[in-house]
């Protein structure tokens, strides 16, 4: 990679050579975990391909055998020959076996009595289910002192083959293990206490990383700055280094900074309101004040609607000429624009938006070949059917673009989004969606032109009110662009008027490109920029032509009416079935906003072109086309007037689609868990694929890597750059390498009120208490390495809370000396009963789900319950609770948690 601390490609190969100091690169194995003779140990090296026999014979003596594990179970015997000693006058024989390959058992905690108690038992309880071993007191467990006494919990079990005995290489009652880092040595660092503290860390010099042994990153914090140095989380990654905030979308970063992921580790200090019963409040972000600068953007996590669903309807419409000459054009031909947006709330939090708008550049990348009559006209994008204004030399002339195709300045199409009142408040609960469209019935656009021919009034701007109304719009009448003079397209009554449309129609204006350039606007803050393109020559490889079904309508039949003809609709792919194809988030994020095919140099001065950006299979958004014969066809949008409730997937139609879907889950309260950071927006604003969500604690490669590839060194040309300017990683693995070896979340932090940001205990007391014995961490497995009495805990907690070895590093440097973990678990484990056991740790607990008005319910159904965050955002997928799509029977198959039965949980194991 060319960067030490890297993360490698595991060599497993490795591990089986023989270690030989003079080469240690070449081999790591050791020898066997078992007695030998030590002029065996050296020469020859052991058979690493052929594992010494534990099999009894004359020879051997039992170390593990029926006294200890009962009859008939020679598999899981241990016989060894004896060693021995000097002399011949005695001999020794040993074996080790860890205990953390075990499932540890302990007595289960008291069931909780409130939402949030289930909710905080799902996000840190892993204790194995003692009673798949027979265990029928498990509340007992807190008593045994040795693995023997589990024998007088059961009541199944006999002398000759106990629980004990039978499970000696599955279960334990005594598991400790130590927070060290295996991969390059030292202790890990305490995520809670560098997020909670972060005001009194240093801003530079911070050693958030080893490379090696002896050896760390000096990282930075960002602080708003366009150029901090080490401030990104990966160290090796390209830095900004340009000041200029118009085009930080051209120079976003490969991966966000630690100062992103510190203000998601605190998101819970940010809720406005919230009660034990749920419903909790937080304000947008970004927002307000007009400041939607890149460091607000890149160092701050979003809580923002998205867009959800661009849905345009084209109608065939006309309206009589002023200026006709008679019969032959006494009508013109018009197209009446219907924009239909759904804007969708993914986070599980009440969001309340003020003064939201979006404007886009493009009707939509349609061009259409129009024919009126016996008169057929050119294919043109919608930008120039409408008489959009060219662009022009100092000497009048049009100017050209690479291909001969004329430029022209696009309209500005702006919308204003309001409530059903007209208000400008609108208020998303938890995953939901709203729909907007046009209430006013249908709008002329004006047009003026110039002495050039020119359009002169080119922008309009229109409101679009919550709910759906068919036949309504803005109306333009259309031109000729071949005429040189925007001539208008006119027909008599008789003359039917069709439009075959395919959809390789510009992008900004027209150009090389073809794709939507839209952005999104609140209280004059920007909050999304949407931009995707392909390159116009190859957009028809994806989108094939399409040639008109409403074909049999004429000009005087059309007049003062709103007939559809075509649809485009571009949104995430999540909300059409192309997410099921790209594996849902997987592959795609929804929360991505800027799609791009390049990037620029750190210095902003030439663009890097990216791999895979310019095909269609790897963006987070899709492109759907629809011809139509009318308002009810399948590519309409659906929905009601007086209902603002829209759809955000896997379809846009009632019936077929989820009207709510919780996605993206801030955390509520301090965290417990490195898992609880998969819902972190590691690649925020990176403009390019793989544009992939839940990364942290996911092992998904994407498919733009090959089989041992971490990162993409060489733009689609084939041009290689160095690493400080890769943006393409294989990120579910390069950042786990960095977070899960050298980092862990000790939960050492504000105990709060539930679902709310008010503090019930502070940090100090909370880590008082857990040195005292009192009460536990909210991470129920970390134990204080020495236990104390209430005034010595008192006196230790703020020596540890305040301890500086340098002044770069802090409590959460050193805390996890002070910290054991019980019943660390070896992953390596081949024992199926005890990842059984292990694996049923939630088994029949019930679970926190969120309704649609955002409070929250608990279920209770069997099982071993599997969700996606401690609060689920929907019940138990196929039960008799669907909040999330009235009509839809599969609704919450998408959006409810899982109960695997117990088949299916030894199936895992």
């Amino acid at each position: 990679s060319g960067f030490p601390g890297y993360g490698k490609l595991p060599d497993y190969e490795i591990k089986s050579e023989n270690f030989d100091e003079n080469k240690p690169e070449e081999g790591r194995f050791l020898g066997w975990l078992i007695s030998q003779d030590p002029k065996d140990s050296s020469s020859p090296a052991p058979d690493t391909d052929v594992a010494p026999s534990l099999n009894e014979t004359s020879q051997t003596v039992p170390l593990i055998s029926s006294k200890t594990i009962g009859e008939n179970a020679e598999a899981d015997e241990v016989h060894l020959e004896p060693v021995l000693v000097e002399g011949g006058e005695a001999a020794y024989a040993w074996w080790i076996g860890g205990e953390n390959t075990k499932a540890n058992l302990s007595a289960p905690e008291p069931q909780p009595n409130a939402n949030e108690g289930w909710d905080q038992r799902m996000a840190s309880t892993g204790q194995a289910d003692a009673t798949y071993f027979d265990i029928d007191e498990p509340e007992e467990l807190g008593k045994v002192a040795s693995r023997r006494n589990l024998d007088l919990l059961t009541s199944s079990a006999s002398a000759a083959d106990s629980v004990s005995g039978q499970n000696f290489h599955d279960l334990t009652v005594n598991s400790r293990g130590l927070l060290t880092n295996t991969a390059t040595g030292g202790w890990r660092r305490d995520l809670s206490l560098m997020s909670e503290q972060w005001s009194t860390l240093p801003n530079t010099g911070l050693p958030f990383f080893t490379i090696e042994p002896g050896r760390e990153t000096r990282a930075s914090k960002a602080n708003g700055a366009s150029n901090p140095q080490s401030f990104l989380l990966y160290p090796w990654a390209e830095r900004d280094s340009k000041n200029d905030d118009r085009y930080w979308h051209f120079r976003t970063n490969a991966v966000t900074t630690w100062s992103a992921l510190q203000d998601f580790c605190t998101q819970y200090k940010k809720i406005s309101s919230g009660s034990t019963d749920g419903n909790v409040v937080m304000p947008i972000n970004p927002g307000g004040s007009g400041n939607g600068s890149l460091t607000i953007i890149r160092d701050q996590h979003n809580r923002f609607p998205i867009l959800a669903r661009m849905h345009w309807v084209f109608s065939y419409s006309s309206k009589t000429n002023p200026q006709t000459t008679g019969a032959s054009d006494a009508f013109i031909a018009c197209i009446v624009a219907t924009p239909v947006v759904t804007f969708w709330n993914p986070y599980n939090v009440e969001l309340t938006i003020d003064n939201l708008s979006m404007f886009d550049f493009q009707l939509s990348p349609l061009r259409l070949a129009i024919t009126v009559g016996s008169n057929s006209f050119n294919p043109q994008p919608l930008s120039l059917l409408r008489g959009v204004k060219y662009e022009r030399s100092g000497n009048g002339n049009v100017r050209l673009d690479p291909q001969g195709n004329p430029k022209v300045k696009s309209g500005r199409n702006t919308f204003l989004l309001r409530n059903s009142d007209g208000g400008t408040q609108i208020t998303f609960k938890p995953g939901e969606t709203h729909i907007f469209s046009p209430y006013e019935g249908v709008k002329d656009v004006p047009y003026t032109l110039g002495g050039n021919n020119d359009v002169l009034n080119s922008d309009f701007r229109v409101t679009l009110r919550s709910g759906y109304r068919t036949q309504q719009g803005f109306r333009f009448e259309l031109r000729d662009p071949d005429s040189g003079n925007n001539q208008l397209i006119t027909g008599s009554a008789l003359d039917l008027f069709t439009a075959d449309a395919s959809f390789d129609g510009g992008y900004r204006g027209l150009g090389e490109d073809a794709g939507i350039y839209a952005n999104v606007n609140a209280n004059g803050t920007g909050t999304g920029v949407y931009r995707l393109s392909i390159a116009s020559g190859t957009a028809s490889t994806f989108w094939p032509p399409q040639t008109a079904i409403n074909n049999d309508e004429t000009l005087g039949a059309l007049s003062g009416k709103v007939d559809a003809f075509c649809s485009a609709l571009f949104g995430p792919k999540i909300s059409n079935k192309a997410g099921i194809l790209s594996k849902g988030i997987l592959h795609s994020n929804p929360l991505t906003s800027y799609a791009k095919r390049s990037w620029r140099n750190p210095n902003g001065s030439g663009l890097f072109q990216s791999s895979g950006g310019g095909h269609p299979v790897n963006w987070p958004y899709d492109f759907k086309f629809y011809m139509l014969n009318g308002w009810n066809d399948e590519g309409s949008p659906s929905g009601l007037s007086d209902e603002s409730i829209g759809y955000i997937g896997p379809s846009h139609r009632s019936g077929l689609s989820l009207n709510r879907l919780i996605m993206a889950h801030v955390p509520l309260r301090p965290l417990q868990s490195m898992a609880q950071l998969q819902h972190f927006d590691l690649r925020q604003h990176n403009a390019t694929p793989p544009y992939q969500y839940n990364l942290i604690g996911n092992s998904h490669a994407h498919p733009l890597f090959s089989p041992t590839g971490t990162h993409l060194a060489e733009d689609s040309n084939g041009k290689p750059f160095p690493i400080n300017n890769f943006h393409q990683y294989d990120d579910s693995y390069v950042a786990n390498h960095l977070l899960f070896d050298d980092w862990f979340v000790s939960s050492i932090a504000p105990d709060t009120n539930a679902y709310q940001k008010t503090e019930s205990r502070s940090l100090e007391g909370v880590y008082e208490e857990h040195l005292s014995g009192s009460q536990l961490l909210p991470n129920h497995s970390y134990l204080p390495a020495e236990l104390l009495d209430k005034e010595a805990a008192r006196q230790r907690a703020a020596e540890h809370l305040l301890e500086k070895n340098k002044a770069e590093r802090g409590p959460w440097y050193h805390i996890a000396s002070k910290l054991e973990v019980q019943g660390m678990f070896n992953v390596n484990s081949t024992s199926v009963d005890a990842w059984k056991a292990l694996l049923r740790h939630q088994k029949d607990n019930e679970i926190a789900y969120l309704n649609a008005d955002g409070s929250i319910n608990l279920d209770k159904t069997g099982g071993n319950p599997i969700a996606r965050d401690s609060l689920a955002g929907e019940a138990v997928a196929g039960g008799g609770v669907n909040s999330s799509g009235e009509g839809f029977f599969r609704a919450t198959e998408y959006t409810g948690y899982r109960r695997f039965t117990d088949g299916q949980i030894d199936a895992l194991a």
